[in-house]
C-alpha cells in the first residue's frame, strides 16, 4: 500500500516538472537576472527591491489562499505603462515568466484586485499589496 502513494508522489512532482518547464519562454531570450515574488492576500514580497533593465525572470509563487496575479506599472515618460507579468496564479502554484523591463520606479500589484495603483482604483485592501521596484 506504501508504494502505491510513494508512484502517486512520483507521478505528482513529474506532472508539476511538466507544467512549470512547458511555462518557460520559448523566444531564446534568456535572462542572468531573477526576482522571486511572493503573493498572498492583501501582500507582495520580493527578494529584491532594485534590478537591472532588460530581461528580467519573475519567480512568483501565490503562497495565499485565492488566485493572485502580478503586474508592473510605471511612469515612463509622462506616461502611464503597465506590464502584465502573468495574469493568475491558483493557490499554492508557481509561475516563472521572462518580461522585458524599461528603467524606471515600477510599483508592482495584483490585477486582479487593483486596476490602477496610480490612480487608487483597489480594492479596500488590495492598496496595502503595492510594492516599489527600481529598474536602473
Amino acid at each position: 500500500m506504501n508504494y502505491i502513494w510513494m508512484i502517486l508522489g512520483i507521478v505528482v512532482v513529474a506532472l508539476g516538472l511538466v507544467f512549470f518547464l512547458a511555462d518557460a519562454p520559448k523566444t531564446g531570450v534568456t535572462s542572468d537576472q531573477q526576482i522571486k515574488v511572493t503573493l498572498k492576500e492583501w501582500a507582495i514580497q520580493t527578494d529584491l527591491k532594485e534590478i537591472r533593465a532588460g530581461a528580467v525572470r519573475f519567480i512568483i509563487w501565490n503562497n495565499g489562499g485565492r488566485p493572485h496575479g502580478l503586474a508592473a506599472m510605471a511612469l515612463l515618460q509622462g506616461k502611464e505603462q503597465s506590464v502584465l507579468i502573468v495574469d493568475q496564479v491558483d493557490p499554492a502554484q508557481m509561475r516563472s515568466v521572462l518580461v522585458e523591463l524599461k528603467p524606471g520606479e515600477y510599483t508592482l500589484y495584483d490585477p486582479l484586485y487593483c486596476r490602477n495603483p496610480f490612480r487608487g482604483n483597489c480594492e479596500k485592501n488590495a492598496m496595502a499589496m503595492l510594492v516599489k521596484l527600481n529598474v536602473r
